[in-house]
């Protein structure tokens, strides 16, 4: 029995309830999906819709690339730490459109959410996407066919060999190499939803007929055609791990949540910003390169470490800004950013990357030193958001539908996930 045989027997079997965990995330996720929608670059990307012969169209498979694309791209969205894989962007959109076009029930909508995550998981696992990222290969751009696949598979009640098939097609359509950075008006977002659209669109082959190549995870096919090597390990354990996944407290790269939560908790204790000489972050070497450098315009304003300081230091609230508008106290962020040193720290890469860390040494006016380390932050599994902290934040996302339109949409999102009402669900969402 091949990889992609055995796995998608293991999605068929009964799995340890999860409903609450998946309800957490379903929060989460759809609080991204609408704050993408609204910003500045999810109003872009909904524009190429239209036209004569625009990039999406109307129809269930576009409206979900667009969905993927816009809450991929706010980065409040959770990430699984150690696959580097964005699961909820894909996965928490894509059930929820093709529950509604596929009428799926709550029992098959529980499913594909668990589904799309362990599959989404693993495969980042098996290429080990924290050390390939550094490489140009974005981790949930590569996931995200196989993913969206499973997804489709569950609510369309495929058996085990058509969902195998599924996931064959999917493989067959990932690339994961969107290339790097630049000025201008970014694809990779769409990109990455039109990848899951190849995965829905994988499923409704197989459960067509269409057959793919099972054998593509039990040889060296990633080695040859995408210079990755392929560890099928991660597939072989059917041991839940959603509950490994992280939650973003606000809009930031991943690599930088650790440094920013240690600061944030120092100043908490009443400490003054204006005493802060200067901070030296010690973090892996694994993600120094990344969070050291500045790109232009937004994506400057979430991966860059001491600009997040900075911001920490003078306008926490604008954390969960996801377009990351200038704002009056940017001349004192950037001054901040100036005070920041940024090394590598060997006895931070043993944590790394089922843990990422940080550890600030933060030297006062008086020629003190302070030291705060941050292994599991806020968000993380051992620090997780707790309700009042999950809603806070869905309400803030969601701040631009107006107090009573947000909060009528979470007490509708906060019941349980193997019962929620997936059509008026579907009717309240504002995309």
């Amino acid at each position: 029995m091949t990889v992609l045989e055995s796995w998608a027997l293991a999605l068929a079997q009964p799995a340890p309830a999860q409903g609450e965990r998946l309800s957490r995330h379903l929060i989460d996720g759809i609080g991204a999906w609408i704050a993408g929608s609204a910003s500045a670059d999810g109003r872009e990307i909904a524009a190429s819709m239209e036209g004569r012969l625009g990039l999406l169209g109307d129809g269930p498979l576009d409206r979900l690339a667009l969905a993927v694309a816009t809450t991929r791209l706010t980065e409040i969205d959770d990430i699984h730490r150690a696959s580097c894989v964005t699961c909820g962007a894909v996965v928490i959109p894509a059930s929820l459109i093709l529950a509604r076009a596929f009428g799926a029930n709550a029992n098959q909508f529980e499913q594909a959410l668990r589904n799309g995550y362990e599959t989404m998981m693993r495969l980042g696992m098996a290429v080990n996407g924290p050390a390939v990222l550094a490489y140009g290969i974005w981790p949930t751009y590569l996931a995200a066919p196989i993913g969206a696949a499973a997804v489709a598979s569950a609510l369309l009640a495929l058996p085990p060999l058509q969902t195998a098939q599924a996931m064959a097609i999917a493989l067959a359509q990932t690339s994961g190499a969107p290339g790097g950075h630049g000025a201008g008006r970014s694809s990779r977002w769409l990109l990455s939803g039109f990848a899951a659209r190849a995965g829905v669109t994988s499923a409704l082959m197989a459960s067509r007929g269409f057959i793919g190549d099972l054998t593509l995870l039990d040889a060296d096919w990633f080695q040859r055609t995408h210079g990755l090597a392929f560890d099928p390990a991660p597939f072989s354990s059917h041991q839940p791990m959603l509950n490994e996944t992280s939650m973003k407290p606000w809009c930031a790269a991943k690599q930088t949540i650790s440094g920013t939560d240690a600061l944030r908790l120092y100043l908490a204790e009443g400490s003054s910003t204006e005493r802060i000489v200067s901070i030296r972050a010690h973090v892996p070497n694994a993600y120094l390169a990344m969070i050291s450098s500045k790109p232009p315009g937004r994506l400057g304003r979430i991966i860059n470490l001491g600009w997040l300081l900075g911001l920490v230091a003078y306008n926490p609230l604008a954390m969960m800004d996801i377009d990351r508008d200038p704002v009056p106290q940017d001349a004192q962020v950037e001054a901040f950013a100036k005070k920041v040193e940024i090394v590598a720290d060997p006895s931070l890469d043993a944590f790394y990357p089922a843990q990422w860390p940080a550890r600030l040494e933060i030297t006062l006016d008086d020629g003190s030193v302070i030291e705060r380390t941050s292994v599991e932050a806020l968000g993380d599994p051992g620090a997780q958001l707790d309700a009042a902290a999950l809603a806070a934040k869905f309400l803030r996302a969601t701040s631009h539908m107006g107090a009573i339109k947000s909060q009528a949409l979470l007490t509708l999102v906060q019941n349980p996930v193997e019962t929620i009402d997936l059509a008026s669900l579907s009717d309240a969402l504002p995309v």
